[in-house]
């Protein structure tokens, strides 16, 4: 058998057979499918789709061959990689180099052996495409072009296959970051606080908190102060890591100006806010044009009444008499015209309401129903309307209406509070 000199072994060849990380993977569809088609085309019982690293050809499909590789001294695809076409031996018997081969006087008896590289852009031939026979052959010229073709799918399905396994890596790095981002946003926002204080302090609360995403752009707080209990709603543009990011800003903004600035009229509240948003959206170098909304609640337990306003956010109230109003609607929204805005809040004395909603839009924008449309306000609002003391309500309200229609359009975070 002659032996045969060349760059099989060359480092970057190798290297570049490393990156597509074919080596030793297990069958798969699509390389089956090509060698059924070379197998079915070029009339043959031996297929093999094969690739050379130092010391073995080893074989991602096969088809009339047992072994998983073969050693690469002995390969016929050896010698096919160093060729920019198709390499043909139609009698291996009559070749010098390879009448006296052990995959030829052994047990495999390949006497017709044909075969084209599988070749990367980066000018590398990794492995081949490889046709055998029992007895001598010669492949026509349209089962040669056929074979070409079909080497070029094998390279085609290396590339895809290394672009799923990059975009897999990603989605794993970016679903760890999620799950990160996710509790340090937890963390930071303590929504387990907040929550605690206003179960400590209301008579019955049912909160209905629903992120689109991992990270959400809505969150409540709940600050007390002296004998006030704030509670702010607040809906950042958006969702996902960008509106989380906001979630952060927005919740070191809330608190600096009510416990830092000691501010606690709700008026000045929601200016001063609106001003530091402002500040911070233009004292970056590109310039936030989404703005977000917010509900601010003062409770005074000792003199015994509730100052609301909301900023492009309504609050719906339940007076003792079962009527179901909105607080007055204020128009400007945070991050914006912060000089000209107009934020006017309203009083009621905890014994004329029985209970207090507010919301953020992705309850109302939820699509459902028959007819698959937006919730909308006056159905919420008869929702907020038709409420019991029951557990759960929201939640069970917003599973029938989104029956048959699985997809979530925002994030969803409901405060229900009963006096």
């Amino acid at each position: 058998m002659q032996k045969v000199n060349n760059n099989v072994s060359s480092t970057n060849r190798l290297q570049a057979l490393k990156e597509f990380d074919i080596l030793d993977t297990l069958p798969e569809e699509e390389y089956e499918d090509i060698i059924t088609l070379a197998k079915c085309i070029c009339k043959t019982p031996i297929v093999l789709i094969s690739f050379i690293d130092e010391t073995r050809n080893w074989f991602k499909a096969k088809v009339g061959i047992d072994a998983d590789s073969s050693p690469s001294e002995i390969s016929f695809c050896r010698h096919t990689i160093l060729q920019n076409g198709i390499f043909e031996v139609e009698d291996t018997l009559k070749d010098d180099r390879f009448a006296t081969n052990p995959m030829v006087t052994g047990d495999l008896n390949i006497r017709f052996y044909a075969g084209y590289p599988i070749s990367v852009g980066e000018g590398y031939n990794l492995g081949s495409l490889c046709v055998g026979d029992t007895s001598p052959n010669k492949l026509s010229d349209e089962q040669k072009k056929a074979l070409i073709a079909l080497s070029k799918q094998v390279a085609n399905q290396l590339y895809l296959r290394k672009k799923t396994i990059e975009v897999n890596h990603l989605n794993t790095q970016l679903t760890e970051n999620l799950e990160y981002s996710e509790l340090l946003q937890k963390s930071m926002l303590n929504f387990n606080a907040s929550e605690k204080l206003l179960r400590e302090s209301i008579k019955n609360v049912e909160v209905l908190n629903l992120p689109k995403a991992k990270v959400s752009g809505d969150f409540f707080v709940s600050i007390k102060v002296k004998d006030y209990l704030f509670l702010l709603l607040v809906d950042c543009a958006g969702h996902g890591v960008s509106a989380g990011l906001s979630s952060i800003a927005y919740f070191s903004t809330i608190n600096r100006v009510i416990i830092n600035e000691s501010i606690t009229d709700i008026e000045k509240i929601a200016h001063r806010i609106n001003e530091l948003s402002y500040d911070y959206r233009e004292s970056g170098t590109k310039k936030l044009n989404s703005s977000s909304t917010m509900s601010i609640v003062k409770m005074d337990f000792e003199l015994k009444k509730i100052d609301c306003l909301g900023i492009q956010q309504s609050i719906l109230i339940k007076t003792k008499t079962g009527e179901t109003v909105t607080a007055k609607f204020n128009s400007t929204p945070l991050n914006y015209d912060f000089q000209n805005a107009t934020y006017t809040k309203q009083t009621y004395n905890f014994d004329e309401i029985t209970r207090m909603t507010l919301y953020s839009d992705g309850i109302i924008d939820q699509k459902g129903g028959s007819e698959n449309k937006k919730l909308g306000t006056q159905n919420f609002t008869n929702w907020v309307s038709e409420k019991t003391s029951a557990n759960n309500y929201y939640k069970n309200k917003l599973e029938k209406w989104m029956e048959g229609h699985d997809e979530q359009i925002d994030d969803i975070l409901i405060l229900d509070l009963m006096f």
